[in-house]
């Protein structure tokens, strides 16, 4: 991962750890996300579940668990 990259993503995980509840959720709405977007972020990001306990969860591969989350970090990183 490039530097640029990992800086992006160092910035959406703090704002995760200090961000309020009501917050999260407001953002959830903001971002334009599918449903299934919505639970992959609020299992990684606000329940701290990791990438294969979730593909688990909904019997999809760790692989497409990483695409969506990057998907979602695109779009986060346009709103914070």
């Amino acid at each position: 991962m490039s530097e640029i990259a990992e800086s992006r993503v160092r910035r959406i995980n703090e704002y995760f750890r200090t961000a309020l509840r009501r917050d999260v959720e407001c953002l959830e709405h903001e971002l334009l996300i599918t449903d299934e977007q919505a639970e992959i972020l609020r299992m990684f990001y606000v329940q701290g579940k990791n990438v294969n306990l979730i593909a688990d969860m909904l019997g999809w591969s760790a692989n497409k668990i990483n695409k969506e989350l990057a998907a979602i970090r695109r779009k986060l990183e346009r709103i914070i």
